[in-house]
């Protein structure tokens, strides 16, 4: 190629920036990495004269860090990654969805806490001869700056967050998934990740927490190959498949569909409990379920692994299956009201201390099944505003009896001081005093093998008391 006056062109370069995350792999000291043609480099000196090797244009520093509070000076120049190819045209095609990618190779690291607002990025042509002058495009046209012009600073939503984030490249099912994204970058695994990724933003008007629930129906249409007609049964059965059944889960599923009808073509009607519709009354239920939104994206990601490690190795992906932790969240997301139910049951019922003490043998073994199974099982957020505090005063009050006489019989002062400070406050009501016990003996709960009643009432007790800290 000339310029065509007999002169060679410039050399150039396809450079996609992320100025707000500073991406590395988990090897120690990995900050430069490759996925597939893309390769990832820090936004710093030694990357652009040992691997680029072409100046770094001045107008860059247009990106700025959040200001000093204390300090007069301008805002920090912002150093993020980036991303180059051999091949940019395929760099330039497939670029949402690496990023899709690379943002899912990180999740569990970063446990959730970077939202898809730090992976803003901007491509431009890196010379030998920078101009001052950058056109940064959006969708409907370009905006010409220069880095006397302009700074840009991070937005709202990355206030307080990370600007690291390590990508998991050792995992054998990110390999798979990297592996796929290889070969063919539209696989359907592939169109999950970037389905979920698109409900990840923190920013309400970017991106609605309604435009999410639809986000999540395709994340789980692709990686669960669900083709319809019926998308809402077929999704609750393949769902059933993989996670056991869930008497609340098929219903669950059809309003998170109805929410997505709605935002996707409107409604009619406002939703209600008792409307003659069956779809907006499933609408309504499941706008009232609380938790919905964060058991989805963890849902989603975790049917995304599912699927990969059956593409590895089925036996593995049965143990993890029994290890996954997305089971016990969709355990206490269903069940919650019920295993509440069975536990304020035997707490609150006639002389509830003394026929739990007396208990023995396959009864007493039942018992400490149920209250582990409380522990592991139930959620107080996944049931907000459905369960009656007269009746949690009056199993405190029973649990604390229990392990205060527990306390009494093994000359444990510390626990018999703990049992009367909570008797004594559930007697009065006052949650604000159950809610300062209750943080006193977090540790509490954690006894989830307990052995014996005693024991059994501290833990179910520490977790009760939770109620009055979760509650308004």
């Amino acid at each position: 190629m000339s310029t065509g006056i007999g002169n060679p062109a410039p050399a150039s370069k396809l450079i996609y920036v992320l100025p707000r995350i500073r991406l590395s792999g988990t090897a120690y000291g990995q900050d430069r990495f490759s996925i597939s043609k893309a390769n990832f480099l820090p936004d710093e000196p030694k990357s652009w004269a040992e691997v680029i090797q072409l100046p770094r244009p001045d107008w860059l520093d247009i990106y700025r860090q959040f200001p000093h509070l204390d300090s007069d000076e301008p805002a920090e120049p912002a150093r993020g990654t980036l991303i180059i190819s051999d091949d940019e045209e395929w760099l330039r095609k497939h670029i949402s969805r690496l990023i899709a990618v690379v943002y899912i190779l990180g999740l569990e690291e970063s446990q959730w806490r970077t939202p898809a607002d730090a992976f803003h990025y901007s491509a431009f042509k890196a010379t030998e001869q920078p101009h001052d002058l950058v056109t940064l495009f959006t969708k409907s046209g370009g905006k010409t700056e220069d880095l006397r012009s302009i700074q840009l600073l991070p937005p709202l939503e990355l206030r307080a967050v990370s600007s690291s984030f390590r990508v998991n490249l050792r995992d054998e099912k990110h390999a798979e998934l990297i592996r796929r994204f290889d070969t063919n970058p539209y696989d359907r695994l592939v169109v999950a990740c970037y389905h979920l990724f698109r409900s990840q933003f923190d920013n309400p008007v970017v991106a609605p927490s309604e435009q999410d629930f639809s986000a999540y129906c395709a994340c789980f249409e692709a990686a669960l190959d669900v083709k319809g007609p019926d998308y809402s049964k077929e999704l609750s059965d393949k769902l059933t498949d993989v996670y056991g059944k869930h008497n609340a889960m098929e219903r669950w599923i059809k309003g998170l569909y109805s929410e997505r009808s709605v935002f996707n073509h409107g409604s009619s009607t406002e939703p209600t409990l008792d409307s003659p519709d069956d779809r907006v009354k499933a609408l309504a239920e499941f706008r009232q379920k609380p938790l919905s939104w964060d058991v989805l994206r963890k849902l989603c990601l975790d049917v995304i692994n599912e699927n990969l490690q059956d593409s590895l190795d089925s036996v593995k992906r049965e143990l993890a299956r029994l290890m996954s932790p997305t089971r016990t969240l969709l355990r206490q997301f269903f069940f919650s009201e019920d295993i509440w139910a069975e536990i304020a049951k035997v707490f609150t019922q006639s002389k509830s201390v003394d026929t739990i003490r007396a208990l023995t043998g396959d009864d007493h073994d039942d018992f400490i099944e149920l209250c582990c199974s409380y522990l592991n099982g139930h959620n107080w957020q996944a049931m907000k505003g459905k369960a009656e505090a007269k009746k949690v005063f009056e199993s405190l009050k029973s649990m604390a009896a229990l392990f205060g006489e527990a306390g009494k019989a093994a000359n444990n002062e510390e626990d018999v001081a703990a049992a009367h400070e909570l008797f004594q406050a559930a007697k009065s009501e006052d949650g604000d005093a159950i809610a300062r016990w209750a943080r006193n003996h977090s540790q509490w709960e954690k006894l989830l093998a307990a052995e014996n009643i005693g024991d059994a009432a501290k833990a179910v007790a520490a977790h009760t008391a939770r109620f009055f800290r979760t509650t308004p």
